[in-house]
């Protein structure tokens, strides 16, 4: 593993780094101002409204999705799914599964009306519209990175975080609560018109099995797969809910922004762990390419260590500077709850790395395992300090529920790859000079 991992990073890896890098400072920034933007026009109420509705289409578009956007990567990289029909296929399945989560949504507002940010029924429908877009474009950027098209993989985060930006603005201008989160939606619908045009264009070869078995087979794997994503998405956004059924819009709002802010912790190792995953998944599809997959696995760790150590401190001193200045003296509780979430972010980010590793390698069910201990452990978290703390204890529930996370992920991948974790998160020179030569590139370019 030592030799391996000393190796030169792989050169799709390096390219895919480099656009992710660059769509996750988009995306990072788009959405960090798009929280100010609707702060400064609708206040912390209005704040929590859009963070609720925002994981509305997280949560429930993970869940719909059923995971078929890691079937038809690790099927179509893997040549175990024609392109062109996984295109055809995913995409007919995208409608039926997002008007269904659109019937759940409703189903839930009617059922936890306190639990939505004061939304309406109505609002909460405008919302839930995206849903079907949403699993679309996700099901169009897998099928991309699956066929090292990196620059599709990371544009869609990237467009609908401005135009969430701008549209939300407007919208909230306009109309309230009501037009911010029509504005959401209208940016979730013309990404995914840009997705797909971009699947259309890029003329997918028809190679490969086709018909009902490969689709059954990507959708087992998705379904296996997605169910600890699910979980880990339920265990990353659900105390948003619990908080908004026990405490006033004002200190929702106060804890979304300390949310969104530590959220860049995580935004691009997620990233990462998506590029990781099908290149891992390509590898462990042949036999001589078991070395180069040790290498891919090892450096991705190194990289995501580095990536992480830098990238604490200077959040948190961001988040005592950038506050009480973009959002307004109302929000220095904010900083606070920040600091208490951003050692469990930075470790949520590593362990999505863990996983793309574990899920490529087939074995998705170790990702399960580590999603259904790890899950309950925050539900019950959640439950116990929100009603008594607050929005403190939804800070102290979610950082602890993050480490619970990535310590038993790292159990499960010395079980998927023989290989410890604690010595893999040391980076060496190599990593060092990879992010110089990556910083050197760009600039040149």
């Amino acid at each position: 593993m030592s030799e391996a991992a000393a190796s030169p990073t792989p050169r799709p890896v390096r390219a895919g780094a480099v656009l992710m890098t660059i769509a996750q400072v988009v995306t990072a920034l788009g959405g960090f101002l798009t929280t100010i933007v609707v702060a400064r026009i609708l206040g912390a109420d209005g704040l929590g409204a859009y963070t609720v509705a925002l994981s509305l289409l997280l949560i429930l578009g993970a869940i719909g999705s059923l995971g078929l956007e890691n079937g038809i990567a690790w099927s179509v990289a893997g040549r175990r799914w024609s392109p062109r029909s996984a295109l055809r296929e995913s995409q007919a399945l995208a409608l039926g599964l997002g008007l269904a989560c659109m019937a759940l949504v409703l189903a839930a507002r009617l059922a936890f009306p306190s639990a939505f940010a004061g939304m309406s029924v109505g609002v909460t429908l405008i919302a839930a519209a995206g849903l079907p877009f949403f699993i679309s474009w996700q099901y169009a950027r897998f099928l991309a990175v699956a066929r090292d098209r990196y620059e599709a993989f990371v544009v869609p985060p990237a467009l609908v975080t401005v135009l969430a930006l701008v549209l939300c603005a407007a919208g909230a201008a306009v109309d309230d609560v009501r037009g911010m989160v029509a504005g959401l939606t209208v940016a979730y619908v013309l990404t995914a018109v840009v997705a797909l045009a971009d699947a259309l264009r890029s003329r997918l070869p028809a190679d490969g099995p086709a018909g009902r078995g490969p689709l059954r087979e990507a959708v087992g794997f998705g379904i296996r797969a997605n169910a600890a994503n699910a979980l880990q998405l339920l265990n990353f956004r659900i105390d948003l809910f619990v908080l908004s059924a026990v405490v006033t819009g004002d200190e929702l709002g106060t804890y979304a922004t300390a949310v969104s802010v530590t959220s860049v912790m995580f935004l691009m190792p997620q990233t990462l762990a998506q590029i990781v995953f099908p290149r891992v998944a390509a590898l462990s599809a042949d036999a001589a390419g078991h070395a180069q997959r040790a290498i891919v696995e090892a450096k991705s760790l190194r990289h995501v260590s580095l990536l992480t150590l830098v990238s604490v401190p200077a959040v948190a001193a961001g988040m005592v500077v950038a506050i009480p200045l973009l959002f307004g003296r109302d929000f220095d509780a904010a900083i606070v709850l920040g600091l208490i979430l951003l050692p469990g972010c930075a470790l949520y980010g590593i362990a999505s790395v863990l996983a793309a590793t574990i899920n490529g390698r087939g074995l998705p069910g170790y990702s399960l395992r580590a999603a259904a201990i790890s899950t309950p452990v925050a539900l019950a978290l959640y439950a116990a300090l929100i009603p008594t703390l607050g929005e403190t204890g939804a800070a102290i529930a979610s950082t602890a529920s993050y480490a619970v996370n990535f310590a038993i992920t790292a159990v499960y991948y010395r079980q998927a790859t023989g290989d410890r974790v604690a010595p893999l998160l040391v980076p060496t020179r190599d990593e060092v000079r990879d992010l110089r030569a990556l910083a050197r590139r760009r600039a040149g370019r």
